[in-house]
Parts: structure tokens; C-alpha cells; sequence
């Protein structure tokens, strides 16, 4: 990472923040309370909130419950609880999922803005063409083992 060997004693949680889809939100919460839940477990002041939801495309000021949000809007913030904190890694799980070509530039965009500013992004993904789009290298994976390797 950056040009320095990662050993598992070298890596701490609080590095990372990852996506997985709705795993993680609480449905009978809005999305500025999820993300005002997670600044508190991240250690993080919550006043980036409203900028943050606004970035990854939703309205801070809506109170709906994530129970009622679209695929779309549960994926965007999915997206938004892996960027409460300033972590080196990102890990984000099928990211395009249920994103409309809207939300799709966007999270290129983002994925794009986070490499330039030094993280260190992994994407697991089928949407070789979004891959294609914004990795430098992919691997293939069959049974839990690396098949191939392609550099972009």
C-alpha cells in the first residue's frame, strides 16, 4: 500500500472502511442517523454529515427510514459508510449495484478522487466494464484462488 509491504500486524481496523450493500445500516433509521451512529463507533465529529450525503447524492435533509429507500439510495449509502472516517483502504462489495448511469459516473468519479488522494481501493465486482473503467489491476477469482491477472 503506497509502496510498503502490508503484514497482518501492520493493519488495524480503523484503516479500513468498507461497503456491503444494506449490511451495516439500521432500516428504522434515516440515513443521517445511520451515519451519525457510525461517526460516533469511528471516533469522527458528525458535522461532515450533511456534506457527505450530499456527495454520494442523497439529501440530508430527508428523515424516510432506509426501510423506504430505493435500491439505488440504499447502495449510495452504502457507499457514504465507508467514507465515515479517514481510512487508508476502502474494500466496496458490488459498488455498482442498483447505481443508474448517474450513480455510476459518480462512484467512478469517487473511486477516481480517492485513488488520487492516496487510498487504497478494492473493488469485488462482476461489472468488468466499470472495473475496467477505474482499476489498475483486476484478478480473477474461482474457489477462493487468484486465476488470472490483468493489468489496465
Amino acid at each position: 500500500m503506497n509502496g510498503e509491504i502490508i503484514r497482518k500486524e501492520t493493519l488495524f481496523a480503523h484503516d479500513i472502511g468498507f461497503s456491503m450493500s444494506e449490511f451495516g445500516v439500521l432500516a428504522n433509521k434515516s440515513g443521517t442517523e445511520n451515519l451519525e451512529l457510525l461517526s460516533i463507533l469511528a471516533k469522527q465529529g458528525s458535522e461532515s454529515i450533511p456534506t457527505l450525503l450530499r456527495y454520494v447524492g442523497l439529501d440530508p435533509e430527508d428523515d424516510k427510514k432506509v426501510s423506504s429507500y430505493s435500491l439505488g439510495m440504499k447502495q449510495r449509502l452504502s457507499i457514504a459508510t465507508a467514507l465515515i472516517g479517514n481510512h487508508k483502504i476502502l474494500i466496496l462489495d458490488e459498488p455498482t449495484n442498483a447505481l443508474d448511469e448517474d450513480g455510476q459516473a459518480f462512484l467512478k468519479k469517487l473511486v477516481l478522487d480517492l485513488f488520487e488522494k492516496g487510498k487504497t481501493i478494492l473493488i469485488s465486482s462482476h461489472d468488468s466494464t466499470f472495473l475496467r473503467s477505474v482499476a489498475h489491476q483486476i484478478y480473477f477469482l474461482n474457489d477462493g484462488k487468484i486465476v488470472k491477472e490483468e493489468l489496465v
